[in-house]
């Protein structure tokens, strides 16, 4: 086994170490602020990287036998066959003790070279988040009060995958429970993300016929007060989860789209009217995640000539200085330290609410949000540029814009 590429890293197994090699994997992941392990064999051997802050990073590198082990010590815990390493296979891990800070999906795969292993890391924390937490503005956050005491409605949470929009779905469901209590939530996702004592969550099993529409249908029918349906795919989704949402129902769900503007874009295409997007659409949230600048190394600089006039085209103030990333030890020499969300977010109604219905096009409605004062994501991240959260690199590769 060769040794990692970072020299601040250890090596993950020796000969002497745990019984439970994907146990103590785990561990250090966990101690890493790892979202995703990857197993992949190389040429000779098998790499393991880590998701840190957003970012895959190679964490060391094993041989055949010691991967092969792990990888059927993982498989076992999550009720997988060993035997079959030619189809892919999902399950979720069970841990042996309840004092583990994480839940843990798996993911197989055959690929060339050998098979291939995902591991998707959830922190206990993130089901415990709140919308504090999150790192909305007073604006996003007065938003999203706003959408919450609307009542009924569809909420559409948007962006990339790994933007954040299961925890910030989750914290706003924990907001409402915290502040009404004794609703009948029920989620159908795919797969069950994190498991939460409050919910009654269904898992898409296409294998035995249950999809997300015929889930929502399903759950239509259990008395639900909210729903959520983990992401609107196809127009039987949408037109279902807008028929819920115009019979005084909660709904909650996802969507693949660049900002605001576009997911009604994205709704129009799928079908749904724009009488009933007017109508029934509570709240619509974009959002991206950026990483955090370690607060102990950062470094100040003074703002640049042409930093400050891209602060003043999307209409914010140019700060005196900004930050940028150092490194120390804290933070592995990275510069950086955890993730914050960026938001764009507004209620539907008034303005919007009639712009909709009037059929306006998206760079319309764009238009028409910022001239009311809803800033684009872009500029909330320049606001946290501007509060020395995070550096200004940052901003500028949020992706699909």
């Amino acid at each position: 086994m060769n040794s990692p590429t970072d020299s601040s890293t250890e090596v993950v197994f020796q000969a002497d170490d745990a019984k439970m090699p994907a146990l103590d994997l785990l561990q250090r992941a966990l101690a890493l602020r790892a979202t995703d392990i990857h197993v992949d064999p190389a040429e000779d051997d098998y790499r393991v990287r880590m998701r840190i802050d957003g970012l895959l990073e190679e964490y060391c590198r094993l041989g055949e036998d010691v991967a092969q082990h792990l990888i059927h010590q993982l498989k076992i815990l999550a009720d997988q066959d060993i035997a079959d390493p030619f189809h892919v296979h999902e399950g979720r891990l069970k841990l042996p003790t309840d004092n583990w800070t994480c839940q843990a999906r798996l993911t197989t795969s055959p690929v060339e070279g050998g098979e291939a292993v995902c591991l998707r890391l959830h922190s206990n924390e993130a089901l415990m988040r709140s919308l504090d937490d999150l790192g909305a503005s007073p604006a996003n956050r007065q938003a999203l009060d706003e959408m919450l005491r609307r009542g009924a409605g569809l909420i559409l949470v948007t962006g990339p995958t790994g933007a954040g929009k299961t925890t910030t779905v989750y914290a706003m469901l924990r907001e409402l429970e915290l502040r009404q209590g004794h609703l009948n939530m029920v989620t159908i996702e795919d797969p069950v993300e994190i498991r939460a004592p409050f919910l009654r969550q269904l898992s898409v099993d296409e294998q035995h016929g249950l999809t997300i529409a015929k889930g929502l249908r399903t759950m239509l029918r259990m008395d639900p007060d909210v729903v959520f349906v983990g992401e609107i795919r196809d127009a039987e989704t949408a037109e279902t989860a807008m028929r819920a949402a115009s019979s005084g129902k909660y709904v909650f769900s996802s969507l693949h789209t660049r900002d605001v503007a576009s997911t009604v874009t994205a709704l129009r295409d799928l079908g749904i009217t724009d009488w009933s997007l007017s109508a029934n659409l509570t709240g619509l949230v974009s959002q991206r995640l950026v990483r955090r600048l370690c607060q102990t190394c950062r470094r100040a600089q003074a703002v640049a000539d042409a930093d400050r006039q891209f602060f003043q085209d999307h209409g914010v103030e140019p700060p005196d200085q900004i930050y940028q990333a150092a490194g120390c030890d804290l933070c592995r020499n990275r510069g950086y330290l955890g993730r914050i969300g960026v938001f764009e977010s507004i209620v539907n109604h008034g303005d919007l609410a009639a712009a909709i219905i009037a059929g306006a096009s998206e760079e319309a409605l764009r238009q028409q949000m910022r001239s009311g004062g809803t800033l684009g994501l872009v500029a909330d991240g320049l606001l946290k540029v501007a509060a020395g959260i995070t550096s200004l690199a940052e901003v500028k590769q949020m992706h699909w814009l």
